[in-house]
C-alpha cells in the first residue's frame, strides 16, 4: 500500500483550500480550515516509519471541515511532544521529539488541495519523524452510516486499490502497514 495509491476522481470541477494558522497560548496549537466548494468528508493520515495511523471526519453535508495540529508537551522539556491532528472530528495522535521546539511545522497559510488524492500538510518533523497527510473526498462519493459514519460508495470503492478500500469503508479510525514508502 502506498499513499499516492489512491486516486478517486471527484467527476466534477469541486476544488478545496486549506486555511489557517498557529497560536500558541500554552502548546503550539494549529487551527484552520478545509473549504470545498462543495459538501466534503476527510481523512487524517499520519505516517510513523511503516505505521499509517487514520481518522476519518463526520459525515456531515459541511463544506467546511476543521483542521487542527495540536503540539502539546510536558514542562520542562518541551521537544517531547504529544501530536495531534484531525480533518474533522476525529484524530490521529503520537509522541515525538521537537527538532526545534520553537519552530513547529510549517504548513501553508493558504493553498489548493485536491480531492480524491493524498496531500501533504506540512513537512515531516520530530524523532521519530512524523508524516502528516490529508485527504478529500465529495461528500456525494460517500453514503451516511450510524453514529456519524460514513462509507465509499461501492462505484469508488471498486476503483481503489484493497487496503484503501477498507479504510474508506470500515471504521472510524485504524492504522494499516506501509510498503516501503519514501514520503
Amino acid at each position: 500500500m502506498t499513499l499516492d495509491s489512491v486516486r478517486i476522481p471527484p467527476g466534477s470541477k469541486a476544488s478545496a483550500t486549506l486555511s489557517g494558522s498557529w497560536q500558541r497560548p500554552r502548546y503550539w496549537d494549529w487551527n484552520g480550515a478545509l473549504a470545498g466548494t462543495e459538501p466534503i468528508v476527510g481523512l487524517s493520515l499520519m505516517q510513523v516509519g511503516g505505521r499509517l495511523e487514520w481518522a476519518r471526519s463526520e459525515k456531515g453535508p459541511k463544506s467546511t471541515l476543521d483542521v487542527r495540529l495540536l503540539l502539546g508537551f510536558d514542562a520542562p522539556d518541551k521537544s517531547n511532544a504529544y501530536v495531534s491532528f484531525c480533518v474533522g472530528e476525529n484524530l490521529t495522535r503520537w509522541r515525538t521529539l521537537l527538532d526545534d521546539p520553537d519552530r513547529p511545522p510549517e504548513p501553508s497559510k493558504s493553498c489548493s488541495v485536491p480531492i480524491g488524492r493524498v496531500f501533504p500538510f506540512c513537512e515531516p518533523f520530530g524523532t521519530p519523524k512524523i508524516h502528516l497527510f490529508g485527504l478529500l473526498l465529495l461528500r456525494d462519493q460517500v453514503v451516511g452510516a450510524r453514529n456519524g459514519l460514513w462509507h465509499l460508495k461501492p462505484e469508488f470503492r471498486d476503483k481503489v486499490p484493497s487496503e484503501w478500500a477498507h479504510i474508506l469503508s470500515y471504521g472510524r479510525t485504524g492504522f494499516v502497514s506501509l510498503e516501503h514508502e519514501s514520503a
